[in-house]
């Protein structure tokens, strides 16, 4: 991988077999996707052309949702995780797992794979999972983080809950972290300062899927019977940090806790019941420091509805934690998947429940606590159907930092995180839902379904939730502006050309929504300059007609309405009067400049939190400090002062009267 390139994982898809839909054994699973050289500015436009290429299936390795780089010299190792997040699927006669949920033989649910880079990134079993010699059964695993500083990879577990530790040398386990039991006893709450327990809550393991017998249905689309750990010791989401001025490691993970599948402790546990973020330090020899945990703080609601709330919670998983690499590592991102579930191979959106899961920005503020300062709209469709909140809430659970680009749109390395990089459903929908900008018009009427990933300027962070988002949506549009995806490039990790250029036109309207991975990003601090104007990776597309009469501009029988033409070509003439960003005729119709910069006049007028000159719209303070009003007027739930905007307080307490 060279550097800013991108790895990616998502379901591999279906075939055939004797009528029935099964995993297609050649679906790809993951792939490098290189995204250093558009050429054009993101606009929100669907990027049809990106190269891809070292593509594993599902015939390999399975099915697999984390990823991980390392820092190998020359280039990067990268590691894959198995994964019940694309379902559980059982061959015709429930005998066996399906042929393409694991890889081949001696793949399980608890395999850690390794595509070697010497090797042409073929990959290989790297580690198996186990706890005492206990294999995982079904749940699987959840995501994987590296440690570059102790050079060791953290694995989660969701049917122990347990983390484990790995060498990147040779992938030894050389040890775990008990949230459940060493977490819960004692920890530092963030939010208020003061050292905590929770109940211990033990795994058992007498435990295991009930691949037969499972009396709650159907096992494979019944994730009851799955063995998914205790919830409020299963753990997802990993990041890894190290404080710039101490130089200290810690771990932060996310704690699963808003769906029980069928535990009945789950109705009372009450707070236990939100999904969290905690921490645990790391020591100097690599080792997990049990002593020194804390719980960095509690998801915010996504749901008003009470039927919601009792389908799935207050907020869906958060499936990975990431930081910037190569400067300091004040910024935490968040980045939340629709659940599990398993409708069937045959039925649509059907391993999550899509348009409900956010990717939200924190930032370290004085005493150490991380505040939430916004979020970043991914894709052009706000739940328009769904109902409140309508915010373009549709993240598949993956999100890392990436380079910025040159005025010639190459990454530049000298733009460390500038970009954001997400996984997302419903990037770009079909009118009237959402649809990407077309080049060809200049609106927004692209007819393609794009679900995959969605690169976006790290400063297009929007309010974490608005009076108009929940509000009744407007007769005559949107209830808040595309700020953010009109800023991105999409990219549909279906491959939608052929190597000669020419349109596969299923993959313009293959609805691949829940169906979509991770994807980190290799961002060396040290990386070799890329030449400022790149040579094209693929051919010109001459007759790409998905509707829109949009060719690639400058080919022969481009003639799109919009007369738009390459960028600083001597006969470029869009209609936005939008040209490069820093040219003395740049005159963008947001009037949005870098932040910093002398001339920085954002509409949101949002300036960094705890500076002098923050004002930000939501007047939102850190929750529970004297000065502490936001707009929605919502603390802590159950607290003596909490009355937000929804009336909404705990289910079951004597004062819940939710709208």
């Amino acid at each position: 991988m060279a550097a800013g390139e991108a790895y990616a994982t998502r379901f591999s898809g279906t075939a055939d077999e004797a009528g029935r839909p099964v995993i297609d054994p050649a679906g790809v699973v993951g792939s490098i996707v290189d995204v250093r050289n558009p050429q054009f500015a993101p606009e929100g436009q669907h990027w049809m052309d990106e190269p891809q290429r070292a593509p594993v299936t599902s015939g390999e390795i399975g099915q697999v949702f984390g990823v991980a780089l390392d820092d190998a010299e020359g280039g990067p190792n990268v590691y894959l995780t198995a994964t019940s997040a694309f379902g559980l699927h059982r061959n015709a006669d429930n005998s066996d797992w399906m042929y393409g949920m694991w890889g081949p033989e001696g793949g399980t649910p608890g395999t850690v794979y390794k595509l070697d880079k010497d090797s042409g990134y073929q990959p290989a079993p790297f580690a198996n999972i186990t706890l005492d010699g206990r294999a995982n059964t079904g749940a699987a695993l959840g995501n994987i983080a590296f440690d570059k500083v102790n050079r060791q990879l953290y694995v989660s577990d969701l049917e122990t809950g347990m983390i484990h530790r790995l060498s990147v040398d040779d992938g030894t386990d050389l040890g775990v972290f008990d949230h459940g039991m060493q977490g819960r006893a004692s920890f530092l709450d963030a939010a208020t300062g003061g050292q905590m327990s929770l109940g211990e809550v033990a795994f058992d393991p007498a435990t295991s899927a009930q691949t037969t017998g499972c009396t709650a249905g159907d096992f494979a689309k019944t994730p009851a019977c799955w063995n998914f750990a205790d919830f409020r010791r299963r753990v997802w989401g990993l990041g890894v940090r190290q404080d710039p001025e101490t130089e200290k490691v810690r771990l932060y993970y996310a704690v699963w806790s808003s769906q029980g599948f069928g535990n009945p402790e789950w109705a009372a546990a009450g707070e236990d019941q939100l999904n969290t973020v905690w921490s645990v330090g790391i020591t100097e020899d690599g080792s997990f420091d049990a002593t020194d945990v804390r719980r960095e703080f509690t998801l915010p609601d996504f749901f008003v509805d009470p039927k919601d709330l009792e389908r799935a919670g207050a907020s869906h998983p958060v499936t990975d934690i990431t930081f910037p690499d190569c400067t300091e590592q004040n910024i935490m991102l968040v980045s939340e998947r629709g659940g599990v579930r398993n409708l069937g191979l045959d039925a649509v959106e059907p391993f999550a429940w899509p348009h409900e899961a956010r990717l939200i920005r924190y930032e370290l503020i004085d005493g150490g606590v991380w505040a939430p300062v916004g979020r970043y709209d991914v894709g052009f469709y706000d739940r328009k159907n769904e109902g409140a909140p309508h915010i373009r809430a549709n993240s598949s659970g993956g999100a890392a930092f990436g380079l910025g680009y040159t005025e010639e749109f190459a990454v530049d390395p000298a733009q460390p995180n500038a970009f954001v990089w997400t996984t997302g459903d419903a990037l770009c929908s079909p009118k009237p839902n959402g649809a990407c900008t077309n080049p060809g018009t200049g609106a927004q009427d692209d007819p393609s379904e794009v679900h995959g990933l969605q690169g976006t300027s790290e400063e297009a962070i929007v309010d974490l939730i608005s009076d108009e988002a929940l509000a009744a949506y407007p007769a005559d549009g949107p209830a808040t502006p595309a700020t953010g995806p009109l800023q991105s490039y999409m990219i549909d990790l279906d491959q939608n050309l052929t190597e000669a250029g020419e349109p596969i036109n299923e993959s313009f309207v293959s609805n691949d929504a829940t169906k979509i991975g991770d994807v980190e990003i290799y961002q060396p601090c040290e990386a070799e300059p890329i030449e400022a104007t790149p040579t094209p990776i693929v051919p010109p597309v001459p007759v790409h007609t998905p509707g829109a009469t949009h060719r690639r501009d400058g080919s022969p029988v481009h003639s799109s309405g919009a007369t738009h033409r390459r960028w600083g070509s001597p006969i470029h003439t869009p209609g936005a009067t939008h040209r490069r960003w820093g040219s003395p005729i740049h005159t963008p119709r947001a009037t949005h400049r870098r932040r910093g910069s002398p001339i920085h006049t954002p509409r949101a007028t949002h300036r960094r939190w705890g500076s002098p000159i923050h004002t930000p719209r939501a007047t939102h303070r850190r929750r529970g400090s004297p000065v502490h009003t936001p707009r929605a007027t919502h603390r802590r739930r159950g607290s003596p002062v909490h009355t937000s905007r929804a009336t909404h307080r705990r289910r079951g307490s004597p004062v819940h009267t939710s709208r």
